[in-house]
């Protein structure tokens, strides 16, 4: 994609179209502590919606909104990322069936719409521990 950007009905074809998406999240390829660097990043969720095979590197808030191997595969080194993408490109049902989970997974778990809901439940808890008298149990 050199050169310059994609608009966003571009990038869901891409990620469709794919047989593996690669990402090295965070860290550019360099060795980060894993206490530095673990969040997941918004792609995550753009390939897995678009049903991409996503093969992306271990972090701990991924391990702990997904499954390995069902809804995307991790890996921890570049060699390993080697070593999965060919043998994913060797399986293609199997790569088709990890993508199709992952993409039932996000749609189902994790869009916006998920994340408002969760933000107004928090609000509208807040907001009701904010209105009862002091010392008033909850």
């Amino acid at each position: 994609m050199r050169g310059g950007s994609l608009r966003p009905e571009e990038w869901r074809r891409v990620y469709a179209a794919a047989d593996t998406v690669i990402s090295l999240t965070g860290s550019g390829g360099k060795q980060f502590p894993a206490d530095k660097v673990y969040q997941v990043s918004p792609r995550t969720f753009e390939v897995l919606a678009c049903g991409g095979f996503y093969l992306v590197e271990r972090k701990r808030d991924l391990e702990s909104l997904f499954q390995d191997r069902t809804h995307l595969v991790m890996f921890d080194s570049a060699a390993q990322a080697v070593e999965l993408a060919r043998r994913y490109l060797r399986e293609p049902e199997e790569r088709r069936q990890i993508a199709r989970q992952g993409r039932e997974f996000v749609l189902g778990h994790h869009t916006y719409d998920h994340r408002a809901r969760e933000m107004l439940t928090v609000v509208c808890r807040l907001l009701d521990a904010s209105a009862r008298p002091a010392g008033a149990a909850s």
